[in-house]
C-alpha cells in the first residue's frame, strides 16, 4: 500500500513539473517576439522627421489647441455680454417718452394712439412697426397708411395718410365704399357723392370696414387695381363707372353719358393716350354726345350714338343727374332706334395722317 501511494505520487510530481516547463516554454517565446517598430512622422517631403521636429510639431499642436479653446471663450464671454446689454436696454433704457400724430387729419390723435396699441413707459424699440401699422389701419378705416418714425429721445411720430372713398359697390338697396387701394371703407351708404365711381364686378365675399376687398372672383382686385393705377396715371377725369364682370371687355362709364369699351386692361394701357386725346377732342366738338364709344381697336375708336336713356347713379338729392341735365330729352330724339357708327381719330392722329399724306 505505501509502494502504491509512494508511485502515485511521483507521478503527480511528475506531471505538475511537466506542465511548469510547458507554461514557461510558452512564456519564454512570447518574450521573445520582437516589439512593433516605432514609425517616425513624416516630413513634407516623405522623410522621417528628427526628434526636435517632433517634438516642435506637438508642441504648435498644443498651441492650436489652446488657442481655439480660447477663441472659444471669448466667443460665449461676447455673446453673454451682448445679450445682457439687450436685456438691459429694453427694460432700462430707450423708453417712449412720447406719441405724437401728423400728416393727414381724419382721426382724433387719441383715436389713433389707442388704436397703435402704443404706450409711453415702453421700450421704444420692443413694438413692431408693421403690427402698429395694421392695428391702426384696420380700426380705423379711413386710414390709408401710416408711416412710423423712432427718435433717440424716446419719441415716436405716426404720420397718417386719409384714405379717399372712390369706388362704390351697388348692392341694390346700398353702397360699400372702397378706397383706391379697395380697402372697404363703409357699408350700407344711401347716397354718394359725384365723383364716386361705380364699380362692377364679381359679388364682394368680405367686406368689413379697414379690410381689403375680397372678391367671388380672385382676380377682380388685381384687375380693378390695374385700371384705377391706370385712369389716375392717364389723368382721365370724369370716370363714373367701371365694369369688370367681363375681364376680356371692360367697360367704363364717362361723364354719365357715355360707355367707353377699352378691352382687356393691357389694350387699355396700350390705347390710354389715345383715349384721353379722343375724349377731349369730342367734349369739344360735341359736349352732350351721349352713347358708346369703342376703343378695343388699338388707335382707333368706333362711336355710337345712344338710343336709351343713360342710367345715371342716385346723387345727394335722391334725384337722378339726367334728369337735372333733361339728357332722357335729348336721347329720345331717336325715335327710329337706329344706331349711327362713326370711326373718329384724335387730333394727334389727324395729324400723324397728314403728315404722311405730305
Amino acid at each position: 500500500m505505501q509502494n502504491n501511494d509512494n508511485r502515485n505520487n511521483r507521478t503527480s510530481n511528475q506531471k505538475r513539473k511537466t506542465g511548469q516547463r510547458a507554461v514557461g516554454s510558452v512564456r519564454n517565446t512570447a518574450a521573445k517576439r520582437p516589439a512593433p517598430a516605432r514609425t517616425r512622422p513624416k516630413t513634407a517631403s516623405g522623410e522621417p522627421m528628427s526628434r526636435d521636429e517632433v517634438r516642435s510639431a506637438k508642441i504648435r499642436e498644443r498651441k492650436k489647441k489652446r488657442r481655439r479653446m480660447q477663441l472659444l471663450i471669448y466667443a460665449v464671454a461676447t455673446v453673454l455680454v451682448i445679450t445682457a446689454a439687450v436685456i438691459i436696454s429694453l427694460t432700462v433704457f430707450f423708453k417712449i417718452s412720447a406719441i405724437s400724430v401728423t400728416g393727414d387729419e381724419v382721426y382724433s390723435s387719441a383715436q389713433i394712439i389707442e388704436a397703435s396699441k402704443l404706450k409711453k413707459g415702453e421700450n421704444l424699440f420692443s413694438f413692431s412697426k408693421t403690427d402698429v401699422t395694421e392695428s391702426i389701419e384696420t380700426k380705423l378705416p379711413y386710414v390709408e397708411n401710416v408711416e412710423i418714425k423712432r427718435s433717440p429721445s424716446g419719441k415716436v411720430t405716426l404720420k397718417i395718410g386719409a384714405a379717399k372713398a372712390m369706388l362704390a359697390v351697388d348692392r341694390g338697396d346700398s353702397y360699400i365704399l372702397l378706397s383706391s387701394g379697395c380697402k372697404i371703407l363703409e357699408d350700407n351708404i344711401q347716397a354718394l357723392n359725384e365723383d364716386a365711381i361705380t364699380l362692377k364686378a364679381s359679388e364682394l365675399t368680405d367686406y368689413t370696414p379697414g379690410t381689403t376687398a375680397q372678391f367671388k372672383n380672385p382676380s377682380d382686385l388685381q384687375t380693378v387695381s390695374d385700371i384705377v393705377k391706370l385712369i389716375g396715371d392717364g389723368k382721365i377725369e370724369n370716370i363714373s363707372e367701371i365694369d369688370i364682370t367681363d375681364p376680356e371687355d371692360i367697360k367704363l362709364g364717362y361723364s354719365q353719358r357715355i360707355v367707353l369699351k377699352v378691352g382687356t386692361v393691357s389694350n387699355f394701357e396700350k390705347n390710354i393716350d389715345f383715349i384721353k386725346a379722343t375724349l377731349e377732342k369730342n367734349d369739344t366738338d360735341e359736349p352732350n354726345f351721349s352713347g358708346v364709344i369703342d376703343f378695343t381697336i388699338e388707335n382707333k375708336a368706333f362711336i355710337n350714338d345712344a338710343t336709351e336713356p343713360v342710367t345715371a347713379k342716385p346723387s345727394q338729392d335722391g334725384k337722378n343727374d339726367g334728369e337735372k341735365d333733361g339728357k332722357n330729352e335729348e336721347n329720345s330724339e331717336n325715335k327710329n332706334g337706329e344706331t349711327t357708327e362713326k370711326q373718329t381719330q384724335t387730333a394727334a392722329n389727324d395729324e400723324n395722317k397728314n403728315d404722311n399724306g405730305g
